[in-house]
């Protein structure tokens, strides 16, 4: 998951949760 629009951070462990 891409959260670029959230966190600024592609694979991050932001991006699995959400």
């Amino acid at each position: 998951n891409c959260v670029i629009l959230v966190y600024m951070a592609c694979g991050s462990w932001v991006a699995a949760f959400l």
